[in-house]
């Protein structure tokens, strides 16, 4: 018995620092470049307009409201997770439909961010998203 509250404890630490770190890297616009993120680089660096930076708070207040739904869906999926893996303490087909709702809950945020970097990027004119896709790919390739 106390082996399974180990494992337990063991296995949703380890999800929610997984989770923890991957919800810092969608929030930043993927991996962190060394000089500062892609929210301080587009509203500090591109020069907005003061419609742009209308533009882009509304952007960024819709999809602050979207990615709290979605995190509170991660939360309940990594809850059941956990119920799921303490009711058996071994891997089921519960389980892992478990995991797959908790990676599917963590894909939807992925998605979502994703559509708010493009939608952030449409307010940008060309010279502008030409140095914002060159800081996102600097980004996204941190971590190679």
């Amino acid at each position: 018995m106390i082996w399974r509250a180990g494992l337990v404890a063991f296995v949703l630490g380890l999800a929610g620092g997984l989770v923890g770190v991957w919800a810092g890297l969608q929030l930043s616009g993927g991996q962190v470049p060394p000089d500062g993120s892609l929210h301080q680089f587009v509203h500090h660096d591109l020069d907005l307009s003061s419609e742009q930076e209308a533009q882009i708070e509304a952007l960024e207040a819709e999809f602050t409201r979207r990615r709290q739904v979605l995190e509170d869906d991660m939360a309940e999926a990594r809850h059941e997770l956990g119920v799921a893996l303490m009711q058996t303490g071994h891997m089921t087909p519960e389980v892992e439909a478990q995991a797959r709702a908790f990676h599917e809950a963590m894909g939807r945020l992925q998605i979502e961010t994703l559509n708010h970097i493009v939608d952030m990027r449409e307010t940008l004119t060309p010279e502008q998203r030409e140095r914002f896709d060159a800081r996102l790919t600097q980004a996204l390739d941190a971590g190679n």
